[in-house]
C-alpha cells in the first residue's frame, strides 16, 4: 500500500490515520477511505475480524485490547486500530475511551499522541452528553428556569 496524492500534499495511508489525526479529523470522507482499505484485508488468526469489519464496536475493542503496545509498528496493530477508530468516530464512547488509552500506551508516546488521545476523550464525552440531552428532551425535561 502506498500513500496517495490528494489535493496537493501526499497523504499517509488511511490505516495509519488513527495515529495522526484527532477525532475531529476523521470526517465522513476519511472514514469511507479507511473502511475501503481495511475491509479488503483479512486478519488471519483473528476470529473477531469479520465482526470488526462490519463495525461491531465490541469486536473492535476486544481485538485492540489484545494487542501488545510494543508491537505498535506492526500492520496488524494499524488494522485493528483503524477498525476501532471508525467505531469511535461513529460515536461509540467505549471505543473512544479505548482509543485514548492505547494511544497513551504506545512506546515513546509524546505530546502529539497525548493531544490525539485527549481528542478521543472529548469526543466520547460529547457523544454521551449529546445522547443524554436527546433523552431528556424526548422525556419533556425543560430544565431549571
Amino acid at each position: 500500500m502506498t500513500a496517495t496524492k490528494h489535493d496537493g500534499p501526499l497523504l499517509q495511508e488511511p490505516i495509519r490515520w488513527w495515529r495522526l489525526k484527532a477525532a475531529t479529523g476523521l470526517d465522513k470522507r476519511a472514514l469511507r477511505m479507511m473502511r475501503a482499505v481495511f475491509s479488503k484485508i483479512e486478519m488471519l488468526g483473528e476470529p473477531q475480524w469479520k465482526a470488526a469489519v462490519k463495525g461491531d464496536p465490541a469486536a473492535c475493542i476486544r481485538i485492540s485490547l489484545n494487542l501488545r503496545p510494543e508491537n505498535f509498528a506492526d500492520a496488524r496493530f494499524d488494522l485493528a486500530m483503524t477498525a476501532l477508530a471508525i467505531c469511535a468516530a461513529d460515536g461509540n464512547a467505549a471505543a473512544c475511551l479505548v482509543m485514548s488509552h492505547i494511544l497513551r500506551k504506545i512506546p515513546g508516546a509524546g505530546k502529539a499522541e497525548a493531544r490525539i488521545a485527549t481528542s478521543w476523550l472529548t469526543h466520547a464525552f460529547g457523544e454521551v452528553l449529546s445522547r443524554r440531552a436527546e433523552k431528556m428532551a424526548s422525556a419533556g425535561y425543560k430544565g431549571v428556569a
